[in-house]
């Protein structure tokens, strides 16, 4: 099975965990994975292929034009910002759940950070708005298999089968350059493609297995760690505040009654 993964990066600040991106994905066994990385500052490996970019508004948005030009060459896509680790079992549960899924379905992941304590929080699940509910839906019954949904879709990245991608195409303005979007909403080139997003294509529904082993497997690393760990997001937010807003994993399967 192939795959092609298009990385989105800026500068260097972030090459540390963009290599560790590309080892976890060169260490694939059961897959064959190709790599564009597309940046500013190009990278000194031989087993990508570099895309470089002179003074762009951003890269995150380039991915597109790869994945329309080859949606006919590779079974599954993968969008990925240059600090998110995906594991292989993330991949192999996408393509467990590929065929019993609706085409306008995908499996959704939860971007998580570790803390010394090695509790693991789930930093786009956000606890502590009145009146606000991170769960959007539970107990989605699809085939006789249980999914939840959340409010906020975001995660970074996208794993699309072959087929769910030219659905995204054929349904949606997918091809965009970005050039409307500014720097502070870069967010949407992921979880655009999301139906629970506030912008963008809308055009797949984000959907996570209902059970504890399954949500293990839909956990993505943040690799910088700086939400949750010094120095913080900002002076206005260090990580003890931004902790205590937040959900962990026991707190979401507890929520879920799975624990």
């Amino acid at each position: 099975m192939r795959i092609l993964i298009s990385i989105a990066t800026f500068g260097v600040k972030n090459q540390q965990y963009l290599n560790k991106v590309i080892d976890e994905y060169k260490s694939f066994k059961k897959y064959e994975t190709d790599i564009i990385v597309h940046g500013t500052d190009p990278l000194n490996r031989d087993d990508i292929r570099f895309i470089s970019h002179e003074n762009p508004r951003n890269t995150v948005f380039f991915h597109r034009s790869d994945f329309v030009k080859n949606q006919n060459n590779y079974d599954y896509f993968i969008f990925t910002e240059d600090d998110i680790l995906i594991k292989e079992e993330t991949i192999d549960l996408c393509v467990n759940r590929e065929n019993k899924i609706p085409i306008n379905h995908v499996i959704g992941f939860l971007r998580f950070e570790n803390t010394p304590e090695n509790n693991r929080y789930l930093i786009d699940l956000w606890t502590d708005i009145p009146g606000y509910s991170y769960i959007r839906e539970r107990n989605i019954n699809i085939n006789q298999d249980i999914y939840f949904s959340v409010t906020n879709p975001h995660q970074s990245c996208y794993v699309l089968s072959q087929q769910k991608l030219k659905y995204a195409i054929e349904n949606s303005n997918y091809e965009v350059n970005g050039a409307e979007f500014s720097a502070d909403i870069l967010e949407t080139a992921s979880s655009g493609i999301f139906t629970d997003w506030y912008m963008g294509i809308g055009v797949l529904k984000k959907i996570i297995p209902m059970s504890k082993n399954d949500i293990e497997n839909c956990l993505i690393e943040h690799l910088p760690g700086n939400h949750c760990n010094a120095p913080g997001i900002n002076a206005n937010t260090p990580p003890e505040v931004f902790r205590n807003c937040i959900s962990n994993i026991d707190q979401l399967l507890s929520n879920l009654d799975l624990k």
